[in-house]
């Protein structure tokens, strides 16, 4: 099984009510602690980053397949 952390509504940093939970140092950090895919932040809204998770997954899943071709 893969699995990805991706920070969620990285647009919402630009907001100046908007408190960080998790540091990206400790996130990344608790990706490689736990063998999970990490992107960074996301944001749907925005478009940062949506597709490079599905990139990063398929390629985590897919990449022993791919290059037997």
């Amino acid at each position: 099984m893969v699995i990805a952390l991706v920070g969620n509504k990285s647009d919402s940093a630009t907001l100046a009510t908007y408190k960080r939970k998790v540091t990206l140092n400790d996130a990344k950090k608790f990706a490689e602690e736990n063998n999970l895919i990490f992107v960074g932040e996301s944001s749907a809204q925005m478009n940062v980053n949506v597709n490079e998770v599905f990139d990063a997954l398929y390629e985590s899943k897919f990449c022993d397949y791919l290059y037997l071709f």
